[in-house]
């Protein structure tokens, strides 16, 4: 199945979401509050709400000009509400998207709907655009292969998802193609994905002298990652070697990546904690000396030194973070 097959069958569902709400069937589509210890308050149904959304930005199904106000409306109010009731705030496509189309239908007796989304919640007034302009595109024909797996991770249909990055690596990868696949395969789920997708950012952050900024920030992302995933693969004398190796690379920016890989690696095999935690030890006592100890390390450390069973260390740390609140 190709990239447009698969999208008609994407449009196919969105089809009968619009239909299922035009029916009279519209509870699982409105807001509804959803409390979770991670993200607080946030919408259970923000993501059926955004096919519906979707679904009228495509067209998928020709409705009478009546029908498609009302429910444009319905929906921006929806919308609304939910930013209103975020814990997280923020806004997304269905929320820009609903904007520019309640402009067609706007009149002075929406100018309190359209306060309400600007003042829905903080990042709403800082960004959002109630004039509309954001001008998504109204047809998947404009779609390419990146744009496409981003609609299907958006959507959460994840079959399609798979489907979509099995087409993007059918001709090989190469260059910056590897750094869309690691972020493609935080959507598919499959270790397969993220394996080639860190395997192939390493080679790539390394195969020349880094002489730039952004050079040295792909190359401090991808030893991270190599030094995860081969940690969490098992090969922990691999992962300690190229932790090693890739000290000062590590121990740019913030220093936070060098003891965050020194956690994994300890996580994962017990015989390197007494020898990761020395050298830990050593990098903190030169980063104290030339005054670069962040506080963003705090508890990286301080989880290092409870797998090291380094009770002086873990006292300190926590010292240091109630300091700094």
């Amino acid at each position: 199945m190709g990239q447009r097959e698969i999208l008609s069958r994407i449009k196919e569902r969105l089809t009968a979401d619009i239909d299922r709400y035009l029916a009279g069937d519209k509870a699982a589509y409105l807001y509804r509050c959803r409390h979770t210890e991670r993200y607080g308050d946030t919408d259970e149904n923000r993501i059926a709400r955004l096919r519906l959304v979707y679904g009228l930005q495509f067209g998928v199904r020709e409705l009478p000009e009546n029908e498609r106000e009302q429910m444009v409306r319905e929906l921006f109010e929806q919308e609304v509400k939910a930013c209103e009731n975020e814990s997280f705030q923020g806004f997304g496509a269905g929320m820009e998207m609903l904007a520019d189309m309640m402009q067609k239908y706007r009149t002075s007796a929406d100018e309190e709907l359209f306060t309400r989304a600007k003042n829905a919640n903080f990042d709403c007034w800082c960004g959002l655009m109630t004039d509309g302009g954001y001008n998504y595109p109204a047809s998947t024909d404009e779609y390419d292969i990146a744009d496409s797996i981003y609609l299907a991770a958006e959507l959460e249909m994840t079959e399609e998802v798979c489907a979509l990055v099995d087409i993007f690596k059918e001709n090989g990868l190469e260059g910056e193609d590897f750094e869309k696949l690691r972020r493609f395969a935080k959507y598919t789920h499959r270790k397969e994905d993220r394996e080639q997708a860190v395997r192939g950012c390493y080679e790539r952050a390394f195969e020349s002298e880094i002489t730039d900024e952004n050079g040295k920030m792909r190359a401090l992302t991808a030893a991270e990652d190599m030094i995860g995933l081969l940690a969490e693969q098992g090969e922990v004398s691999a992962a300690e070697e190229l932790f090693k190796k890739h000290t000062d690379v590590l121990t740019s920016a913030n220093r936070r990546a060098f003891y965050t890989c020194a956690l994994c690696i300890m996580q994962a095999d017990e015989s390197t904690r007494k020898r990761i935690w020395k050298y830990v030890k050593k990098n903190i006592r030169h980063s104290v000396r030339v005054g670069e100890f962040y506080s963003v390390c705090y508890g990286d450390i301080k989880n290092c030194a409870e797998i090291a069973g380094d009770g002086k260390y873990v006292r300190l740390m926590e010292m240091l973070m109630k300091k700094k609140g």
